[in-house]
Formats: structure tokens, C-alpha cells, sequence
């Protein structure tokens, strides 16, 4: 696949150290679980920008207030928060290189009604009427 695509295969490292904007899409697992902390914040461009599309609880968010109020990185743009609805008080949303959206990208007219068409499928296969 790497040829196929004429990509480069790097370790986590590299790409914390090189890349200028680095963008989560995985589950939140004990593996996972602040996957992203100071070390790895530490290791990043002061150009960097953390995007958290995936799931709260990946990337330590203490860790993450301490390295943006520090000019670390440059910016993090989550849809997702370890506990939700944060709180009103909490300090990562005081920060002007903070942004955070609410995590519903998919809820769109169209993509509910592929949702909807999928499923019935699904069920109507399983009953054998299609």
C-alpha cells in the first residue's frame, strides 16, 4: 500500500516532530487513553496544530492547557471532550488557540437519510425480502 500511494511510513515520533498539523481519528482504548500527553506535546512544531476528531479522552487535556498557554503548539481544534458538556469553568476554553465544536460533522439531511436507507436494508436482507 505504501507504494500504491507513494507515501512514506514514519514512526509517531516523526510525525510529531515534523508535521504541522496532526489530525486524531482513532478509538479511545486503554491504549489509547492519553495518547497525546506532555512528552508527545513536547516533541511537536511550535507551529503545530492538534486536531481531536475522534474521541475525548485521547489526548490529556491538562497536558494539552499547559502547552497551549505556553505557546508549545500553536493551536488544537477539537469536536470532542473528555467529559460532555465541559464545564463552563474549564480552562482550555478561556484559551484563544482552543477551539472546540460540537461533535455532530454527520448529522446532516443527507447522511441520515443514507442511515436510514442502510438500515432498512439491513433488516430487509435479514428477513429475506430483498
Amino acid at each position: 500500500m505504501v507504494n500504491k500511494y507513494h507515501v512514506k511510513e514514519v514512526s509517531k515520533n516523526d510525525i510529531y516532530r515534523n508535521a504541522d498539523y496532526i489530525s486524531l481519528h482513532l478509538p479511545l482504548l486503554d491504549t489509547t487513553k492519553n495518547m497525546i500527553s506532555t512528552q508527545q506535546l513536547k516533541e511537536m512544531k511550535k507551529s503545530a496544530v492538534l486536531v481531536n476528531a475522534a474521541r475525548g479522552g485521547i489526548v490529556d487535556e491538562k497536558a494539552l492547557y499547559v502547552a497551549l498557554k505556553n505557546h508549545e503548539i500553536q493551536a488544537a481544534c477539537f469536536d470532542v471532550f473528555s467529559v460532555e458538556p465541559p464545564a463552563q469553568n474549564e480552562p482550555l476554553l478561556k484559551l484563544s488557540n482552543f477551539l472546540l465544536t460540537s461533535h455532530t460533522a454527520a448529522r446532516t439531511v443527507e447522511a441520515d437519510q443514507r442511515t436510514c436507507v442502510i438500515s432498512t436494508n439491513a433488516v430487509l436482507k435479514h428477513l429475506r425480502i430483498i
